[in-house]
């Protein structure tokens, strides 16, 4: 467990990082809860003696709600996650066996008296949102990728790309100068500037490699694969995932928004080659 700031702290469950903020000696907050379930985690907890108040969510992603069921049934935490991200628990089919607490868009979370301010940034889920400890560290979630995770990251998972750009741009007008990303990534603002740049640019490479498959009308599913072919994601397994296309159809989406292709009945043309009249 690494110490960022007054009472905020770190611990990595796989590849997510999770914050656990310190209301007391005994009590604690967590945001998020992991990557999996982890009795290595749990056996921590009970040998501090902490109690765990409550888990403030960044979004409900499977690698950021591990170890809820378990902090929920031992503990009796709440789970806290901002409304819309109930819409993202439903596309995915998730059954979650404990009760989810859906605050309103930009809720502040006050647990023991204690503040943690929310911002809303959605595009890589509806709901995701950025959560401030008291001691003013404000957790990312996914909303970018440190330098380190983004340089191995193929095609990272964003559900409406405009949105995701619109929020990653939300964050240079951020007042805070210790940020934590969930992959790997504490950073002062500086860092988390440089950090924020890079996850635009890499967006806007991925879309450059997408538009230059485009030649000549081609089905929607089919660009889809072959758009993670090019990005160098070929296992079939992982082409099937419905994650994947997801991510690949949202960017096919804003290449459309941008008036650089267009999509009709299951297929993706580029602009150039749709009569006139079809060009909106």
């Amino acid at each position: 467990m690494v110490r960022v700031r007054g009472n905020t702290y770190v611990e990595s469950i796989g590849a997510t990082d999770i914050g656990i903020y310190m209301l007391d000696e005994r009590n604690v907050v967590l945001i998020d809860s992991g990557e999996y379930p982890s009795e290595q985690f749990m056996g921590m907890l009970r040998e501090k003696k902490w109690i765990v108040r409550g888990i403030l969510q960044t979004h409900m992603h499977i690698d950021h709600i591990g170890n809820n069921e378990n902090l929920v049934r031992e503990f009796g935490a709440w789970v806290i996650a901002d409304e819309a991200e109930a819409e993202d628990v439903a596309m995915w089919g998730m059954t979650l066996p404990y009760p989810v607490c859906y605050e309103s868009c930009g809720h502040a979370a006050v647990i023991d008296g204690r503040t943690f301010e929310t911002i809303r940034t959605p595009g890589h889920s509806p709901g995701h949102q950025l959560i401030i400890t008291p001691d003013e560290v404000c957790f990312l979630g996914d909303v970018i990728m440190s330098k380190e995770a983004l340089a191995m990251a193929k095609m990272p998972y964003r559900r409406r790309t405009e949105e995701s750009l619109d929020s990653i741009r939300l964050l240079y007008g951020l007042p805070y100068d210790c940020y934590v990303a969930a992959h790997r990534g504490v950073m002062d603002r500086k860092e988390m500037k440089r950090s924020a740049e890079l996850n635009i640019r890499k967006e806007e490479e991925l879309l450059k490699v997408l538009e230059k498959l485009i030649l000549c009308p081609i089905p929607l599913g089919e660009l889809e694969i072959a758009y993670m072919n090019a990005v160098h994601v070929k296992n079939p397994l992982t082409q099937r995932e419905d994650y994947m296309h997801v991510s690949a159809r949202g960017r096919i989406e804003e290449l459309g928004r941008r008036g650089r292709i267009r999509i009709r009945e299951g297929w993706v043309f580029p602009s150039r080659l749709l009569p006139d009249g079809d060009r909106t």
